[in-house]
């Protein structure tokens, strides 16, 4: 379960119990309603809310990945995108 509060603030609580198990997280990171940095950090929230409660291991299935044409640094001030958010997961 994914609650938004109205400052923003996010909750995530699992359903289902997953000590043990292996974990499939699903979350496109492009929908109309919201920018990709909010869905990367709902699919980070969910990744560690399901380590913490015991899965033994965590896949994500990002169908779309925002960033994935951000992968070269064009101007040295630039981050490369795609890299950050990977190291984050």
């Amino acid at each position: 379960m994914y609650c938004r509060f109205a400052d923003g603030e996010t909750l995530v609580i699992l359903k289902e119990p997953v000590r043990g198990k292996h974990v499939f997280v699903v979350q496109t990171c492009s929908t109309p309603e919201s920018d990709i940095s909010d869905n990367i950090v709902e699919l980070l929230q969910l990744i560690s809310t399901a380590r913490n409660s015991g899965a033994d291991r965590v896949t994500a299935v990002i169908p779309y990945f925002g960033y994935k044409f951000h992968k070269y640094v064009y101007v040295c001030e630039e981050s490369v995108k795609i890299y950050n958010a990977i190291v984050l997961m």
